[in-house]
């Protein structure tokens, strides 16, 4: 994750590192990559972006939501 800018703002980064095994694993892989890059990773995504706005509106004012 990259550290905070000025204007208080964070950006999320993902990582998915999947090793395949042979040659059916390969094509598992090709298979389910569009899957994975059009629906499971941005509702992953949002699911977090949504859970992130929440903790900083539950915070107290007093309390950065940096960790």
């Amino acid at each position: 994750m990259k550290l905070p800018r000025t204007t208080g703002d964070h950006e999320l980064r993902m990582a998915v590192l999947i090793k395949p095994n042979g040659r059916f694993g390969q094509l598992h892989m090709a298979f389910i990559a569009p899957l994975r890059h059009l629906i499971v990773h941005p509702a992953l995504t949002r699911q977090w972006e949504r859970a992130w706005r929440d903790r900083a509106r539950l915070l107290p004012e007093c309390t950065s939501p940096q960790s």
